[in-house]
This record gives C-alpha cells, sequence and structure tokens, in this order.
C-alpha cells in the first residue's frame, strides 16, 4: 500500500507573524493578512500559529479570540451586557467563565435528573398501588359474579319446583 504523502501546508500550521504596528504576515504567501484573511482561512480547515514577531511568543488564541470578537461585532450579536459582566467579575478570564457556566449546567442538569427519577419512582409507586386496588377490586368482584351464578342457580332451581308444585297441584 503506498504511503500517502503529505504537502507542507497540511502538516505544519500557517506561520502568521504580528509585527508591532499590529499587522498580520503570511509567511507561506509573503503577503499582509487581515483578520478576515485568517477566518476565511480557518473555515477552509487550515490550521495556523501566530507569532508575535517580536518576543516570540504564541498569540494563536489571542489572535482567534480577537477573530471572533470581530465576527460577533459585525454580526451585533455580541454577548449580552449580563453575560460580559460576569465574566469580568470572574476574572475575565472566557475559559474559566465557560467552564464555571458549564460545570452549573451540568449541576442543574444533574439536579434535574434526580427529581424526574425521584418523580418517575413515586409515580411508578402510586401506579403500582392504584394496579393491586384495581385487582383486588375485580377479584371482589369475580367472587361478586360467583354469588350471583350462585342466585341464577337457587332461582331457576326454585322456579323448577315452582313448576313442579304448580303442575302436581294442577293435576290433582
Amino acid at each position: 500500500m503506498p504511503k500517502r504523502t503529505h504537502s507542507k501546508r497540511e502538516e505544519n500550521p500557517l506561520m502568521v507573524k504580528r509585527y508591532p504596528n499590529r499587522k498580520l504576515y503570511d509567511t507561506e504567501r509573503s503577503a499582509y493578512v487581515t483578520l478576515d484573511d485568517l477566518a476565511e482561512m480557518i473555515r477552509k480547515g487550515r490550521e495556523l500559529q501566530v507569532i508575535d514577531n517580536d518576543t516570540r511568543e504564541d498569540i494563536t488564541s489571542n489572535t482567534l479570540t480577537q477573530i471572533i470578537f470581530e465576527i460577533e461585532k459585525k454580526n451585533k450579536s455580541l454577548l449580552p451586557i449580563s453575560t460580559l459582566q460576569q465574566i469580568i467579575r470572574s476574572g475575565g478570564s472566557m475559559t474559566q467563565f465557560i467552564q464555571k457556566s458549564l460545570r452549573s449546567g451540568v449541576h442543574s442538569l444533574s439536579q434535574a435528573k434526580s427529581e424526574v427519577e425521584r418523580d418517575l419512582a413515586e409515580f411508578s409507586h402510586r401506579l403500582d398501588d392504584k394496579i393491586k386496588s384495581t385487582l383486588g377490586t375485580m377479584s371482589g368482584m369475580t367472587s361478586y359474579k360467583r354469588k350471583f351464578q350462585d342466585l341464577q342457580t337457587k332461582v331457576r332451581e326454585l322456579e323448577v319446583r315452582i313448576s313442579q308444585v304448580t303442575r302436581s297441584a294442577h293435576d290433582r
């Protein structure tokens, strides 16, 4: 089976340098790019790494956050003020805020699940009691049915006797 060869582009993320004047430089194409250009590359599946040209610090995370912010700003769908204030109160870290929010959401879901399970167990118990009660009533009805059949039999026997007594009195 032939080995698949990878191009340099597939193996390595695109290296982008950010200069002090905040310009972004695509080292592969040797051209300046905008945040919109980077966003489009990412949408097309391209991995990238952004390095501060002076400090050599990896600032990819900051740049991606800035891209998200710019997209949200254009779409006018920024987070509600209360959410932004909560992020700042939690130390300004989106990661911490999201983790805290997820933990809170998972905890709420867990509590809701427990409540539903408890309510289902209670409902099941009440349903079982109701079924047992109904079956008990039905078994009581069975004994009444038997008594009714016995009475019908006795009535028929009485009718036969009355008929016999009437015939014998009539025959005399």
